[in-house]
């Protein structure tokens, strides 16, 4: 499946018109068209809106990798280590593509070893 079916799939989960999620999202309508029929790639940060307004994992969204959806429970505990350990936004978003892929996970360690 292609990232622009699964941007399609997360606005039809969270039933929704292509008018209605762009509002949320704050970009036009036809923009999100476009990154759903595949004429244009999201951005990162696109990606990253959508994994805050809607909790969507970006891995699901890029690689297909993990669930659609982050747990509440995660967010929230990623937050917690965040102010804990005064992690970066970029260090967090490491840690969370740790989190959510196996594969990554593996090739880490294997680089450790």
């Amino acid at each position: 499946m292609s990232i622009g079916n699964r941007l399609k799939q997360v606005r039809q989960n969270k039933k929704l018109t292509m008018e209605e999620f762009s509002q949320i999202v704050n970009i036009p309508a036809r923009t999100l068209g476009g990154y759903e029929r595949e004429e244009r790639k999201p951005p990162l940060e696109y990606l990253e809106i959508l994994r805050d307004k809607f909790n969507v994992n970006i891995n699901w969204l890029l690689a297909g990798e993990g669930e659609m959806f982050i747990k509440n429970e995660s967010i929230h505990s990623l937050q917690e280590l965040k102010n804990k350990y005064n992690l970066t936004d970029e260090e967090l978003k490491l840690l969370n593509e740790l989190l959510t892929s196996p594969e990554k996970r593996k090739a880490l360690l294997k680089l450790l070893k």
